[in-house]
């Protein structure tokens, strides 16, 4: 642990972005579980579930490449508002 943090963008090998977020009462960093065709359907919204990005190896083979707010909630939707498309 230690070279993410809360707000960071990372890509995975391949090339899949994700946004990592702070839960309030819950330690560690998350990333988004829930299935981009249910964000788009408006069933849930992005960042509704997560999975804890240590404890599932996520942060193997990641890499942080930018930083967007400040790691909560409503950061993360934003961050996925504007790149949702890449």
């Amino acid at each position: 642990m230690g070279k993410f943090d809360a707000g960071d963008v990372i890509r995975y090998p391949s090339g899949r972005l994700d946004y990592l977020v702070s839960i309030p009462g819950e330690e560690g960093l998350w990333v988004n579980a829930v299935n981009p065709s249910w964000i788009d359907r408006g069933l849930r919204d992005f960042c509704d579930e997560c999975y804890p990005f240590y404890e599932n190896g996520y942060d193997k083979d990641a890499e942080v490449v930018g930083h967007f707010g400040n790691g909560d909630c409503a950061s993360a939707w934003s961050w996925y508002a504007e790149h949702k498309d890449e």
